[in-house]
């Protein structure tokens, strides 16, 4: 994928569409700014802003994630971090699930027997949180 600018605006085209001189967009320059993520399920996805939200399309320009957030990083697995008003929450694509941002912090941990874990951190404590929601180890010291 190459990202293509356009009247400070920004968007999505191939190599191959540059190198044979095709010009063919796959996502037209309407976004602030894109940043591309991980590749799964046989799509690219792409973390963009638009009018100071972020969410997140796919190499199609189809709204994965909605434009709602501050910002959107740490893809692992599928899933990725988002962050709102100071808060940390998770949203998972393969599993179409998501757990509003109420975390101070969270970080991913592991993923063990398809079960995708995340350390979770709230006000001195520590949990660990997976991405149906379930809190494991609740109110651990740090």
């Amino acid at each position: 994928y190459y990202i293509i600018y356009k009247d400070g605006k920004v968007g999505i085209t191939l190599k191959d569409h540059i190198k044979n001189g095709e010009g063919k967009l796959l996502v037209t320059p309407e976004y602030d700014s894109i940043l591309r993520i991980e590749s799964f399920n046989g799509k690219g996805y792409f973390v963009v802003k638009k009018n100071e939200y972020v969410g997140m399309i796919n190499e199609i320009n189809e709204i994965v994630i909605p434009f709602k957030y501050a910002n959107i990083t740490d893809s692992f697995a599928g899933t990725f971090v988002t962050y709102d008003n100071g808060k940390y929450g998770i949203i998972d694509l393969i599993n179409n699930f998501e757990i509003a941002p109420k975390y101070n912090s969270i970080k991913p941990n592991s993923e063990f027997k398809k079960i995708i874990l995340y350390n979770v951190f709230d006000y001195g404590y520590r949990d660990c949180i997976n991405t149906n929601g379930i809190e494991y180890f609740k109110n651990q010291k740090k």
